[in-house]
Formats: C-alpha cells, sequence, structure tokens
C-alpha cells in the first residue's frame, strides 16, 4: 500500500470516529492513539467514556499517546486543581482500561516531576507536531510593519503585563476570546475571560498597540494564512510566559522566518530555542525595559530569513527521529515511520484550530 493511499485510510478512520472525537487513531499495528491530557481530567470529572474510540472500548490492546506531562509546572502554579485531577482520570481510565497502555508525552524532563512513577514517558516537544507548511516565509515579505508581534491569550500567565508600558515600538498583538463556543477551554472561568477583556480594553487606548484581531468595530477569529501573514510583516516574535508547555508560537514564528526573544521560563519552548543560536534571544528577564533593548537591537538586524526557517526544520527533523529511537527502545517499533509523522501531524491539526 502507497503512502497516499494508506494516509487516506487513516484520514476516513478518524472522520467516522470524528463525532466530538477526543481519541485519534494514529498507527494500527501496533494500535496507537492520541488524546490531550485535559480528557484524562474530564473522565475523573464526568466519566465521560462516551468519547472514547469503539477500539479502546472494546478493550483491544492498544497505545495512548497523551501530552498529560505538558502542563504540570503551568497548572500547579496557576491553575493547582488541574494536575490531580489529571492523575486521578489516568489512575481510573487505566483500572477501566487495562489493556490501554498510556504514554506521556513531556517537552523536557523536567515535566515528569509531578506525576506517578508507574507511568511511562517519552521525551517529545509537541513543537514538532506544527504544521510547517502553513507556517512559512511569504515570497516578497518585508517584514517591517511591525517591531515585535505576539500572539499569545489574554492569561495572566502569558504576562502581556510586560510589554504595556512600551511606547515607542510597534508591537502587533494576535489573541484569543474564550466567550466564543470554538474558543471555550476547560480551564477558563469566568474571572478569566474577565481578566481578558480588561487586557484587551487597556490595549485598545495605545496607539503603538496593533489588535490584529480587532476591526470592523469587533473581535475575528484569524486562520493560519492570516496569521502567518501578520509574522510576515514582523521583526520578531515575542513569547513572554514564565510558565508554559511547548508554546507552539515559538516555532511558528521561526517557521516564519523572524528570530525569537523568549524570558526566562519554566517549560517546553527553550528545548528548541536554545538550539536556534543567534536567531533566539532566550533567558530574558521579566523585564519591561531588558524585553524592549531586545527589541530595538533585533529591530536592526537584517537576519537571513530562509536561515531562520532552515535551523529550525532541521531541530523539528531531528526531534523526530530522537521519538522513533525511544518508542524502538520500548518495544514500540513503526514500519513506516513517514506516514506515522504526517498522520501525527494531521490529528494535530483536529485538535488545534
Amino acid at each position: 500500500m502507497n503512502n497516499t493511499v494508506l494516509y487516506n485510510v487513516y484520514k476516513k478512520l478518524n472522520l467516522i470516529n470524528n463525532n466530538k472525537q477526543l481519541f485519534y487513531l494514529v498507527w494500527s499495528h501496533p494500535l496507537i492513539f492520541f488524546t490531550q491530557h485535559n480528557y484524562f481530567r474530564d473522565y475523573h470529572i464526568y466519566n465521560k467514556d462516551v468519547y472514547i474510540h469503539d477500539f479502546i472500548k472494546q478493550n483491544k490492546e492498544c497505545i495512548i499517546l497523551s501530552s498529560g506531562a505538558n502542563w504540570y509546572w503551568n497548572d500547579n502554579k496557576y491553575r493547582p486543581n488541574q494536575h490531580n485531577l489529571t492523575v486521578k482520570g489516568l489512575d481510573q481510565f487505566r483500572l477501566d482500561y487495562p489493556n490501554s497502555r498510556i504514554i506521556l508525552l513531556h517537552p523536557d524532563e523536567s515535566f515528569i516531576e509531578g506525576y506517578p512513577s508507574t507511568f511511562e514517558y517519552i521525551n517529545f516537544n509537541r513543537n514538532a507536531l506544527i504544521d510547517t507548511q502553513s507556517y512559512n516565509i511569504i515570497e516578497g515579505s518585508m517584514n517591517d510593519i511591525y517591531d515585535a508581534i505576539y500572539n499569545a491569550n489574554f492569561y495572566r500567565y502569558k504576562r502581556h503585563d510586560l510589554i504595556e508600558n512600551i511606547d515607542e515600538l510597534k508591537i502587533g498583538l494576535i489573541y484569543y476570546h474564550r466567550i466564543y463556543t470554538h474558543n471555550i477551554a476547560y480551564y477558563i472561568d469566568d474571572s478569566e475571560i474577565k481578566y481578558g477583556l480588561e487586557r484587551e480594553s487597556i490595549f485598545k487606548n495605545k496607539k503603538n498597540f496593533y489588535l490584529l484581531n480587532y476591526f470592523n468595530g469587533k473581535y475575528n477569529f484569524l486562520d493560519k494564512a492570516t496569521v502567518n501573514n501578520y509574522y510576515n510583516q514582523s521583526k520578531c516574535g515575542l513569547c513572554l510566559s514564565d510558565i508554559e508547555g511547548a508554546c507552539l508560537v515559538s516555532v511558528e514564528y521561526l517557521l516564519a522566518g523572524i528570530p525569537v526573544i523568549s524570558v526566562k521560563n519554566v517549560g517546553g519552548r527553550d528545548k528548541f530555542l536554545k538550539q536556534m543560536g543567534e536567531y533566539s534571544i532566550t533567558d530574558v528577564n521579566l523585564d519591561t525595559n531588558e524585553i524592549e533593548y531586545y527589541i530595538k537591537e533585533l529591530k536592526n538586524i537584517a537576519f537571513d530569513r530562509n536561515s531562520i526557517r532552515k535551523r529550525i526544520l532541521h531541530l523539528i527533523d531531528k526531534e523526530w527521529l530522537e521519538l522513533f529511537d525511544q518508542l524502538d527502545n520500548i518495544g514500540i517499533y513503526i514500519n513506516n515511520k513517514e506516514i506515522f509523522r504526517d498522520n501525527f501531524i494531521n490529528i494535530w491539526k483536529f485538535y488545534k484550530l
């Protein structure tokens, strides 16, 4: 069976089971599924077995990959109850479906802290799942409209407060409202929504900030092509959260050929950023003046944008090779690694808008 036919088989299987689907079929031999960590939290609270794939319900032997280890630090600092609920859900799921082998993916070794030693872990940064074709360098783009761009939800941990007092630089903001059905997230409560609306109001009144989602008098959701276009109009991308998982936008910026400024943080983004050399500035203090200084520095440097993209693509390829080595080491052999990778990336598109 050639790659195109095989890929279409998996696509059809996932679409058939995609009625609020939370378990996506990645591979058939052995059976491998992917689900997000928040599923196990809800499994504990609501016992939502309705979303479980039929193969799992039949108690077939299978492997479930989950990004459960991505959010340990974040949940403990900003959402202290989430981590314990997730672990309880994982334990209950294993009791209910003993033939399911759960393997947690984590962006770096620090994220296994706080999880029971009885779980299995693989070091795999989910930034490697990003759609590399949608985020790219647009031919002829000059990346000189915005001095910096920040793509982040208006949550407290995203630390927009670190830039709100910058007055001399043009900064584009891409953000997301959790008041719309397609943007509802399990960990967002009314206080977080209120905080986001207040933050939006603050930046609306600042002339040097550009709320790129806000036009025609209302908030608008931006598709990938539009987001990528804004990246291509910017001199650099910002990562200001002090704690996070993979921080997908950190790699989206690089794929669009722009350098990154990242503050000191606990989380997964440093794994790639610290291998980017001159194309990323990491461990910046959580200080407005220091962030402003580095934006001005990058503003005056003409980087070879193709070299930025080439380097991050190399690191993504390296991450996949390391994943397959780890799977081999724990007895999970994938006979067509190219299709497995394509399936996993396309499944991630289902989950991420």
